[in-house]
């Protein structure tokens, strides 16, 4: 047994030790800079064993390479790129985008709320973004604006009313402010005490960076099937509450029949008009309440998170 288990620890380091050799020489015969730290693992490697967030692992490689238009990064199963120069970048994420759709997760079914726009690629992701397109139109943005500017007037008398939340985590206040300005926008939700969300409470939990969520996004990018086999979900615990609410909502728009151009009404348009299709590849969606909830999910935390780490 042990002599196997020997066997076994050598043929690993032996894999591991060519994996480095063959990552820096393939950027190197095609005379791209590669980052030597980190060879086989690369910046995700970085992110899992320390307590940095990948943009500040990559700001140290964008500033060791300055003059660099691309830099060649470690990865156990594909060569990775980091794409530096502008022009570059703006040819992966517009002009030639429809090469660079996805996102690097696969994320698995029976995962819920993961089932949505972030995660979806190719057919599906066109599908699916044309059908939330109208949710963002000029007009519906205009509209938005002032919820969003009666959500700040009503944050400012928060504050006055509570000055100890100035002195305290500024990220945790202004996730407030967002999460307030978010829920009545985009969802028309409100609470008694809108900056007492229950809400706020699960998108900040969502986001919270812990070892076991980031072991989870680093399997799915490095081993889909050992995250198939594993059965991974990456916002299990958040299903029962937030799909919950997300029913309630549609169903009560849908006795109200009050149009306020929520996301809730477009999901009742998007209900309404049945199965979604793709007439180029055939590709069909259901639109169903979890499948809807899930992308009510990602808008959310897209504009809770980021907005108040920004």
């Amino acid at each position: 047994m042990i002599f196997k288990l020997l066997i076994l620890f050598g043929a690993l380091c032996a894999i591991y030790y060519l994996r480095r050799l063959y990552n820096e020489f393939y950027w190197k015969k095609r005379g791209v800079k590669f980052y030597t730290k980190g060879k086989v693992i690369g910046p995700l490697g970085i992110f899992i064993t320390t307590k940095r967030a990948l943009f500040e692992i990559f700001i140290d490689i964008y500033k060791k390479y300055p003059n660099e238009p691309a830099v060649g990064v470690g990865s156990i199963l594909n060569p990775a790129l980091y794409v530096k120069d502008p022009t570059n970048v703006q040819h992966v994420l517009s002009l030639d985008f429809n090469s660079f759709y996805h996102r690097g997760f696969d994320v698995n079914e029976n995962d819920l709320l993961a089932n949505n726009i972030l995660f979806f690629k190719g057919n599906k992701w066109k599908l699916m973004r044309q059908s939330m397109t109208p949710l963002f139109t000029s007009s519906k943005l205009k509209s938005m604006y002032y919820i969003i500017d009666r959500s700040a007037q009503d944050f400012v008398e928060y504050l006055n009313n509570n000055p100890e939340k100035l002195k305290g985590e500024m990220f945790n206040t202004l996730s407030t402010f967002s999460s307030a300005a978010i829920g009545a926008a985009v969802f028309g939700i409100g609470t008694e005490s809108i900056f007492n969300s229950p809400f706020l409470k699960m998108a900040q939990k969502a986001m919270t960076a812990t070892v076991s969520q980031n072991i989870k996004f680093v399997i799915s990018g490095f081993n889909r099937t050992l995250y198939k086999f594993l059965g991974i979900q990456l916002y299990k615990e958040h299903e029962e509450f937030f799909i919950g609410a997300v029913k309630k909502v549609i169903r009560q728009r849908e006795q109200e029949k009050i149009r306020r151009h929520y996301f809730a009404d477009l999901c009742v348009n998007i209900q309404n008009n049945g199965v979604l299709k793709d007439p180029d590849s055939g590709l069909e969606i259901y639109p169903t309440d979890e499948v809807l909830a899930a992308q009510a999910f990602f808008f959310f935390i897209a504009g809770v998170e980021p907005s108040a780490a920004a």
